[in-house]
């Protein structure tokens, strides 16, 4: 590993920190708290843009996105095309793999603590009837510490993708179990969340990584394929409420569980703008855009959508031509999720395919225009010259590099036996505190709200108390070793 980090790259690990960890944690606009890590985030990010090297070309690039992300917020408020800017702008000179990790560890303790806070009861939760569209009955579905339940699925695909771009995996055992355990998961958050959306996205996403794992590079008619999802699932999302009618329409809103329906309201009553609108109350507070793509369309404007869908399509045939096949699986994992969730370019910060645009826009697009513009546009320019003096971490990552080491070791060659074990110990433990317990709670009741609060707590137990004794013990192994 290196041992050293720029002062640059330094101050963007902490804006980074700050902004994607606020939204990891369940934070939201309304909040006080939030507010400060937006105050917060912009500091650094401007701190960033200070002490490193960029040449007038990136300064008018930088100039223009800004203003655009600007002028979309004057018009509409809505702040996300600005955050996801400075996340592009300010990652020149940070590695790729770097920010991965750095993210995955944000991401993992935040969840987390988030989630347990919110189990056990510390952290106060919010809950939804689930109006008989579940397979449990009549339930409360809850968003475990965050403001919606698909927002709390969906910050959980997040930290499997981030996994899964992170670890090494030696042979496709070791990516099965990985999968199977995630999935594991998926399925118990399932039960507190009924987040359909959620669940069907998180099956494609682990199936097409372990697809794109087995077949050595993506054909020609494949790779057509996944370039035209982008623009297919926005075409659908678009058009497809205004043009399609009568039982087919109906059906779709019914799979897409009313959103297309949203989507008709929106399309019929809002104007289409170059740079955004703010949009008029609907007739209830629970009607809203769901979609990412009518989203960057309709709510920040034509303009902004055609910067966002070129940034896209250019990221997705880089990965295609690249063969990428990590990021391809969660490429169309993401339009497909994009369909009904806004976070692509919305407040939640959570759209990884931004450090992909990032990556390719300071190491190859920029580097390409460079060549071909004169002079005076590639002179590098830096307000404060300290952004590439290095720092020694030597200390820092020993714990932080450790845990990595002991994940890699026990995916790719002990996994399937602390699979086993976790589920064995799960199973036990689960049984053994349904029996402890007083179970009458829910005797003579069926499919209702305290039944599931119940079987829902001697799920936790035994599967936050299993997490633990099967962490312990690959720490203790890997110390009794060394």
């Amino acid at each position: 590993m290196n041992k050293k980090i720029t002062i640059a790259e330094l101050i963007y690990f902490i804006y980074f920190g700050i902004m994607f960890g606020a939204r990891a944690a369940g934070l939201y606009e309304s909040l006080f708290l939030y507010s400060v890590s937006l105050v917060l985030g912009a500091a650094f990010f401007m701190m960033k843009v200070l002490v490193t090297k960029y040449s007038l070309l990136e300064y008018i690039l930088m100039a223009t996105l800004l203003g655009v992300s600007l002028l979309v917020y004057h018009n509409t408020g809505e702040k996300g095309m600005l955050l996801y800017m400075t996340m592009v702008l300010g990652m020149k000179g940070v590695t790729l793999k770097r920010i991965e990790k750095w993210a995955l560890t944000v991401m993992s303790v935040c969840f987390t603590i988030t989630i347990l806070l919110a189990v056990t009861g510390i952290k106060k939760d919010i809950a939804y009837p689930a109006d008989g569209r579940t397979f449990f009955g009549s339930v409360m579905r809850r968003g475990l510490g965050y403001p919606i339940f698909n927002t709390m699925f969906t910050t959980y695909i997040i930290l499997i993708v981030l996994i899964m771009l992170v670890v090494h995996f030696d042979n496709i055992k070791g990516l099965i179990v990985t999968s199977a355990f995630l999935y594991a998961f998926a399925l118990y958050f399932y039960i507190y969340t009924c987040s359909n959306t959620g669940l069907i996205v998180t099956t494609v996403y682990l199936a097409l990584n372990i697809l794109f794992y087995k077949i050595n590079r993506v054909n020609k008619i494949a790779g057509i394929f996944i370039e035209m999802i982008y623009p297919f699932c926005m075409l659908l999302s678009i058009l497809g409420p205004v043009l399609i009618t009568g039982d087919a329409f109906n059906k779709l809103d019914q799979i897409f569980h009313n959103r297309f329906n949203y989507s008709r309201y929106y399309l019929t009553t809002e104007p289409i703008t170059l740079f955004g609108v703010r949009f008029a109350p609907a007739w209830t507070e629970n009607v809203y855009i769901d979609s990412s793509f009518l989203y960057s369309f309709l709510q920040i404007g034509i303009i902004p959508c055609i910067i966002l869908t070129f940034m896209m399509m250019k990221m997705i045939h880089d990965a295609v031509v690249n063969n990428r096949k990590k990021e391809l699986a969660v490429i169309i994992s993401f339009c497909l999720l994009g369909m009904s969730d806004p976070f692509f370019f919305n407040l939640s910060y959570k759209n990884l395919l931004f450090l992909f645009v990032a990556d390719l826009l300071f190491n190859k697009w920029i580097p390409y225009l460079e060549k071909r513009m004169p002079d005076c546009f590639n002179q590098k320019i830096c307000i404060i010259d300290i952004g590439s003096k290095e720092l020694s971490i030597r200390k820092v990552p020993a714990a932080y590099e450790k845990s990595y080491q002991v994940f890699d070791r026990v995916v790719n060659h002990n996994g399937f036996k602390h699979f086993i074990v976790f589920i064995v110990l799960f199973l036990a433990i689960s049984l053994s505190a349904y029996v402890i317990t007083d179970s009458s709670v829910v005797v003579g009741k069926v499919d209702v709200p305290d039944e599931w609060e119940y079987v829902r707590s001697l799920l936790s137990i035994g599967i936050w108390i299993s997490l633990l004794i099967v962490t312990f013990f690959s720490n203790y192994k890997k110390r009794k070793r060394v």
